[in-house]
């Protein structure tokens, strides 16, 4: 359900609008056809561009609307409880606890800062996002980002348009180590709902970059010779960042229904 959806900008009306003009008609005419605007308070620069829930276009009129604001110097604020709940959600489902004691905020934070080599992420702040805590104001646009990166997307706005960063993926049905050259990253995903893209680092080894839902994790080394599509992926010799001094472990991916994607993407020249 995406009917919670609405977009408010710290800007005037006027200047929003303008910027539709900078795209072709086929585009501005969509945009209009499929929202209502007002502003938020009559003296102020806040205001808002809500969807048509009636459009069977929700989602693709939300994604234009991402990726024509993301490019500007203008501030979109957090104004819709969909996307916050799917956030805390996913954060509940990585981190493996349901956030319901201050060692859970405590502890959630300092994996985030030993994750993304960061201290900007209080335990304060989780708390007020998940309601553990009072807090009449929106979670700042810097804190949503970097929570969206501690899930593996670039951003708060990728996390919202559900962009996981696969441009530039080609599908593939089996993919070789040995056919691979250092830099290259290989996407694959298996059920229920986990993900992974792995770096090759040559001589069989790979570098996790990205993983949802599952036991890798950013940072983790593996070995592996073969990736194939519809059967199960055997990782041996994996070293899992959280757990340093550890032996080396194996892993199965898609143990029961195989690998459901599998993408390689070539190294950026």
């Amino acid at each position: 359900m995406l009917n919670n959806i609405y977009f408010t900008f710290k800007t005037s009306k006027s200047d929003v609008l303008s910027i539709f003009a900078l795209y072709g008609k086929k585009i501005q005419q969509f945009v209009f056809a499929n929202i209502e605007t007002k502003l938020v308070h009559q003296n102020s620069n806040s205001f808002q561009i809500i969807p048509n829930y009636a459009t069977k276009n929700i989602q693709l009129l939300h994604n234009i609307l991402f990726a024509i604001f993301a490019k500007k110097t203008i501030a979109l604020v957090m104004g819709n409880e969909f996307y916050i709940e799917k956030l805390k959600q996913m954060l509940k489902t990585k981190f493996g606890r349901d956030m319901e004691t201050p060692a859970d905020f405590s502890d959630l934070s300092d994996d985030i800062r030993d994750k993304l080599k960061c201290n900007t992420m209080s335990a304060t702040t989780l708390k007020r996002l998940f309601g553990y805590i009072k807090y009449d104001k929106d979670i700042s646009l810097s804190s949503l980002s970097l929570l969206a990166r501690y899930l593996g997307y670039s951003g708060w706005n990728a996390f919202c348009m559900n962009d996981k960063s696969e441009s530039g993926f080609i599908s593939e049905e089996i993919i070789y180590s040995k056919d691979l050259i250092k830099g290259d990253s290989v996407l694959f995903e298996w059920n229920p709902n986990r993900s992974c893209v792995a770096e090759f680092l040559g001589n069989d080894r790979f570098l996790v970059k990205n993983a949802q839902y599952c036991k890798l994790e950013i940072g983790d080394t593996f070995t592996t010779t073969q990736f194939i599509l519809n059967n199960p992926l055997i990782i041996t010799d994996l070293i899992q960042v959280r757990m340093p001094g550890e032996p080396p472990k194996k892993y199965v991916a898609g143990n029961k229904s195989g690998l459901t994607k599998l993408r390689k993407a070539k190294k950026n020249k």
